[in-house]
């Protein structure tokens, strides 16, 4: 038997938000803000702490393994605009979680695993004026529950030496309930509900090397409460949004030894009710969402891995995407159907070098790169392509007890100009997040066992 406890703690008083910036103030300045967030005083600030545990436990007839989180999250910001542009939000939530796993009650062949999910979040949610970085009027004020269950079955069967399946069902329910405190502009008080059968079904087939595997599953998303944020500026939460659900089909080839594994995946994916960002000309910088009609998303996967005996390793893959919008009416009625979805590039690959000793020290050097992509839905923005790389490294020193681990990195070696971060269909053309010049960082992380 084992129980493991995990406890942490951040705070962070304040980061400064630059915002999004446009390609002309790009090209003059990559470390500029925008005027407005400058003007607001735009960021945020984040105390929280978490708890949580897992009970593991094998006996001959299964094994048991048992979760169970508690969350504290107090935070604050500040958007670049005057209207309810001061969020403070007070969040709890905690949840609870089995699974178990049948072993010798069930035929050698055959597998079978039950489980269940329960999450709870409750929120105080306040918004009030930004008086150009002072909290003004109050203009929102109100509280949100969400009520997450789930329960799950997974199984596997052996047909025989090279043929095995594995299929599974899931139920969820989520309940999203608010009650507006704030009734000057009316009572927003009101309920969301949503719930989702999905399944997943698994072929297997073993080859002389390697394995042939074919998948098809469904998912489903539900919209986060900060999502359901009526784009009119009212309380309570949009009623017209609706969850995501999608399709899933993979095939696929790996294969492998003690040195080295590659593997190869084509997939394709249906999606009904894409959950979609845009911004308002009134509330630049907050970002509200819409469902998109019908979307795919097509593409190959391919990773290969390889470790030498000398401790020397290297990973790679290469991703080829083709996500666009096969049906969808945005929230002004223009039509985007046929168009790529933005914020995905066409093309990723990744690539890193590893070394480790068995003094306890280990390096890291990685670059990847990123195809250019669209910044809006009818894709008339256009984001160059980059290649960054970063380079890092740790030194381990045990003691009867403790472990320490110093470490130390480079991000951005070698001074690539790339965006961090490419805000989808925001207002006023301003998309771009510069991401930092080189920069590096250190620190030392403590163990007890």
């Amino acid at each position: 038997d084992s129980l493991t406890f995990v406890l942490n703690s951040t705070d962070q008083p304040h980061a400064q938000d630059p915002g999004g910036i446009s390609a002309a103030q790009v090209a003059l300045d990559r470390q500029s803000a925008r005027a407005a967030n400058l003007i607001y005083d735009a960021g945020e600030a984040l105390d929280q702490q978490r708890f949580g545990m897992v009970y593991q436990r094998d006996r001959a007839a299964g094994s048991l393994t048992v979760r169970n989180y508690y969350v504290w999250r107090d935070f604050s910001n500040f958007l670049p605009f005057e209207s309810a542009g001061a969020v403070d939000l007070d969040r709890f939530f905690y949840g609870f979680g089995a699974q178990y796993t049948l072993a010798d009650v069930l035929p050698e062949q055959v597998g079978l695993m039950l489980g269940f999910d329960i999450d709870r979040q409750n929120d105080t949610r306040q918004r009030f004026d930004n008086m150009q970085g002072h909290v003004g009027p109050l203009r929102l004020d109100q509280r949100e529950k969400v009520n997450s269950d789930g329960v799950f079955v997974q199984s596997k069967y052996l047909f025989n030496q090279r043929w095995d399946m594995a299929a599974g069902l899931r139920y969820d329910n989520i309940k999203f309930n608010v009650a507006d405190h704030y009734l000057i502009d009316g009572d927003d008080s009101g309920k969301v509900s949503f719930d989702q059968l999905s399944y997943s079904f698994g072929l297997n087939r073993k080859l002389e090397r390697g394995v042939l595997f074919a998948a098809i599953s469904s998912s489903f998303e539900t919209p986060t409460t900060t999502e359901l944020a009526n784009p009119d500026g009212s309380g309570g939460f949009n009623q017209s949004l609706e969850p995501q659900t999608a399709i899933n089909y993979e095939l696929g080839y790996k294969t492998g030894t003690k040195q080295l594994y590659y593997e190869i995946a084509v997939f394709h994916i249906e999606l009904k009710n894409e959950l979609v960002p845009f911004e308002l000309p009134g509330s630049p910088g907050r970002t509200f969402y819409i469902n998109a009609g019908k979307s795919s998303r097509t593409g190959v996967e391919t990773a290969v891995s390889w470790q030498g005996a000398s401790g020397f390793g290297i990973d790679a893959s290469l991703t080829w995407s083709d996500f666009k919008f096969d049906r969808f009416m945005d929230e002004n009625g223009r039509d985007f159907s046929g168009s790529r979805l933005p914020g995905v590039p066409e093309y990723f690959a990744f690539l890193s070098f590893d070394y480790e000793n068995s003094n306890g020290f280990t390096a890291t050097f990685e670059t990847l790169y990123s195809g250019s992509l669209f910044a809006n839905n009818a894709n008339s923005v256009k984001v160059p392509d980059y290649v960054v790389s970063s380079l890092r490294a740790t030194y381990d020193i045990q003691t009867a007890k403790l472990l320490f681990q110093p470490y130390f990195g480079v991000n951005n070696l070698f001074n690539a100009h790339y965006n961090s971060n490419i805000r989808i269909n925001a207002f006023g053309g301003r998309y771009y997040e510069p991401a930092p010049e080189r920069n590096v960082y250190a620190g030392i992380v403590i163990r007890y066992q």
